[in-house]
């Protein structure tokens, strides 16, 4: 029986490295929100992170995502996914 979950693991392992995705909901417009409390402030905040999608077609793996707080943006991260496989892009 442990043979059988030992294939069944390493089967569902290597399912998972060939897709190669993003571990996180990566769809362009995809928002978070989180409430934000700071010690010794009486209200909270918000923290909200937003997922922009790359614009070029052909830098499909990159991810910019933004994030604000209390609608103030804060930083702004530039995400590489170096396993996901370049697509062919083809025009006519």
């Amino acid at each position: 029986m442990s043979r059988f979950f030992a294939v069944l693991f390493a089967v569902l392992l290597g399912s998972a490295a060939a897709r190669a995705e993003w571990p996180i909901p990566t769809a362009d417009g995809t928002i978070w929100q989180y409430v934000l409390t700071r010690e010794g402030e009486d209200r909270p905040g918000t923290l909200t992170r937003q997922v922009f999608g790359p614009k070029d077609p052909a830098q499909q793996n990159a991810l910019r995502i933004e994030t604000a707080v209390n609608g103030a943006i804060h930083s702004t991260e530039f995400l590489k996914n170096p396993m996901a496989r370049p697509r062919l892009l083809i025009r006519r």
